[in-house]
C-alpha cells in the first residue's frame, strides 16, 4: 500500500479553486464536511481522474453515489486491517517527507511541509510556551517576594 499526506482545500474555495488543489495534489480520496462541500467536489469529480473515494463526515448524505461513503461506512471499512499495518506506515514517516501541502488562497504557489519541519515548528511553539510560562512564574514569585 502507498503512503499518503494531508491537503487542506478552504470551505470558502470555488468549485474551481477545489478542483485545482485536488488536481495539482493528485488527491485521490477526498474528505468534506458536509453536503455544502460535498456539492463543490460532486461538480468536479469528473474532471478528477485520480479520485477514488469521496468521503463525508457529518451529516447524511442525500444522493448515494459510487464510491462516496459516510464517515462511519469509511472507518468501518478499516476494520479488516491489521495493527501491523498502521505500525508499518508510521515507520516510514521521517524526516524530510513530505506530510502535507499548504495552498495559499489563490492557490499559488503550494508549499510542501516535511515532517522535520513541522516537528521543529511543533518544538518551537511548545519551547515559546513554557519559556512564557517560566517567565510569568518568576514575575509572580519576584512580586511576591518584594512585597514580603
Amino acid at each position: 500500500m502507498s503512503s499518503g499526506f494531508a491537503v487542506g482545500i478552504y470551505t470558502t474555495n470555488s468549485p474551481e479553486a477545489c478542483q485545482y488543489v485536488a488536481s495539482d495534489s493528485t488527491a485521490n480520496v477526498i474528505v468534506v464536511e458536509n453536503t455544502v462541500q460535498l456539492k463543490k467536489i460532486l461538480k468536479i469529480r469528473d474532471n478528477l481522474p485520480n479520485l477514488k473515494a469521496l468521503i463525508q463526515y457529518t451529516g447524511d448524505i442525500e444522493e448515494p453515489q459510487p464510491n462516496l461513503y459516510t464517515w462511519e461506512e469509511f472507518m468501518k471499512a478499516g476494520d479488516d486491517i491489521p495493527d501491523s499495518m498502521l505500525e508499518e506506515r508510521f515507520c516510514n514517516l521521517a524526516p524530510n517527507k513530505c506530510c502535507t501541502l499548504i495552498y495559499t488562497v489563490s492557490c499559488i504557489p503550494c508549499h510542501k511541509i516535511s515532517v522535520d519541519y513541522l516537528l521543529f515548528f511543533l518544538a518551537s511553539i511548545v519551547i515559546s510556551s513554557f519559556q512564557f510560562q517560566l517567565d510569568r512564574f518568576q514575575h509572580n514569585v519576584d512580586s511576591v517576594i518584594a512585597s514580603i
